[in-house]
């Protein structure tokens, strides 16, 4: 069965790029005419009882000589697109592409489309992984799991891109156009080049060029609106004050000068003080108070691909731009390859740089959701509140609650669900995959 899993996934892998070449080639009228054809041929077998199979030799002949003629496209191009540093999963994106024709004769009924990069799923995936009601299939289509394949692909794919007509371009003459994108998902997109296509003569099938055009873009995590969120929590005070807070806190006023100690941070030292004494000299500011918030993405989930994950990072981009980082810090917390904790706020880091975090962010299968207690215990003096987004209300969930309660640090708690509850378990907000707006909206 092993060797039987391994053949199906590399016929499927090495089949798909030409299956979508393919596709991307037939126009709608073509399709209608290989569906009649087919249909037609069907009907024909039997050339005494029928002339069906007439109609079939005709529409062969067509769709055989409109291939013929798609595979001539002499032209050359050169293009060059300009992406916007991010893009949003969701949004649509527009950018500017500049297409120079590099001949001497002028190119009309074009096609632009851009071209991705194929992001497949591994063996392992292949062989773990659950395509949503795939329980309900028939043996055969279980054990070849081409299906199953095909949902993988559509997981790992940002985007559909779609085609745009161009206008006329003049012979060696240039044209800038813009295209338009909507990812899917958040991550990297890569794309492979940019394809410019011309209809054949008989509208059925497309001759295509594919000009290289590697490119990168960061799709960052679709953000859901949020009502004002009034955070609990009072300011607290923390080690380094102003050089670790830039001035967010209570105060920023010189206290006084000290001669040097072992382990003092370079930073500190009044270098006017060193130039007149010789010896060096540090200087102390009064203790700083701000106010510092978790924000706790529950990252342990089976499923390579879970909804309910794609969605909790969306909530956590939504708090990420909500919450006012000038006037407070804000701690992502999460487990990947190990325990993570970034730290955003005036002077320290942006949000950009926290949305960039989670675009990337991916479950964690393989590690105990106590991976998180500790590094928790290590920030939670610090806290002046959380923000728990879980994928679970369980015994180990509580418990991260309890430990944080514990030390008197008020939470916010949301635990994503697929089934409507509707009696809350106060101080929980259960957020339901299939309508978070709404339920966001009643915090």
């Amino acid at each position: 069965m092993q060797t039987l899993n391994r053949y199906f996934y590399s016929i499927y892998k090495s089949a798909y790029p030409s299956g979508q070449r393919r596709k991307n080639r037939i126009t709608p009228a073509g399709q209608v005419v290989i569906g009649a054809a087919v249909l037609s041929a069907a009907l024909g077998l039997d050339t005494t009882r029928s002339a069906t199979y007439q109609l079939f030799t005709l529409l062969s002949a067509t769709l055989a000589v409109a291939f013929l003629f798609s595979r001539v496209f002499r032209a050359r191009f050169s293009v060059t697109r300009t992406l916007p540093p991010f893009a949003t999963a969701g949004e649509k994106m527009t950018y500017s592409v500049t297409i120079r024709n590099l001949t001497l004769k002028k190119q009309s009924n074009l096609l632009i489309q851009e071209v991705p990069t194929f992001g497949y799923p591994t063996y392992e995936e292949f062989l773990s992984a659950r395509e949503p009601g795939e329980a309900k299939r028939n043996r055969w289509d279980q054990a070849v799991k081409y299906y199953r394949f095909e949902w993988l692909m559509e997981q790992h794919t940002r985007i559909v891109p779609r085609e745009h007509p161009l206008p006329e371009i003049g012979a060696n003459s240039y044209l800038n156009t813009y295209l338009e994108l909507e990812p899917k998902r958040r991550g990297f997109l890569e794309l492979a080049g940019i394809s410019i296509k011309r209809i054949g003569p008989l509208g059925l099938f497309k001759a295509a060029l594919t000009l290289p055009q590697p490119d990168r873009l960061l799709i960052l995590p679709k953000r859901f609106p949020l009502p004002p969120v009034q955070l609990p929590g009072s300011r607290k005070h923390h080690a380094g004050g102003v050089a670790l807070a830039s001035s967010v806190g209570n105060a920023d006023e010189f206290r006084t000068l000290r001669e040097y100690r072992p382990g003092d941070p370079m930073r500190r030292l009044h270098w006017k003080s060193v130039a007149k004494t010789g010896n060096l000299i540090i200087r102390e500011n009064e203790d700083e108070y701000f106010v510092r918030h978790a924000l706790i993405l529950d990252t342990f989930i089976d499923r390579p691909y879970s909804q309910a994950f794609e969605t909790a990072v969306s909530i956590a981009a939504s708090f990420a731009c909500t919450i006012d980082t000038q006037e407070s810090m804000l701690d992502l917390i999460f487990v990947g390859d190990r325990a993570h904790c970034f730290s955003f706020g005036r002077g320290v880091d942006h949000t950009s740089k926290m949305l960039e975090i989670l675009a990337c962010v991916s479950p964690c299968s393989d590690k105990p959701f106590s991976t998180l207690f500790p590094l928790i215990k290590e920030h939670a003096a610090r806290l002046s509140g959380c923000i728990c987004i879980l994928q679970a209300w369980d015994d180990n969930r509580k418990e991260l609650v309890r430990l944080l309660t514990e030390r008197s640090i008020p939470v916010k708690i949301l635990v994503m669900t697929d089934t409507e509850i509707e009696t809350p378990v106060d101080p929980v907000h259960f957020i339901h995959t299939g309508h978070p707006e709404k339920d966001l909206a009643r915090l």
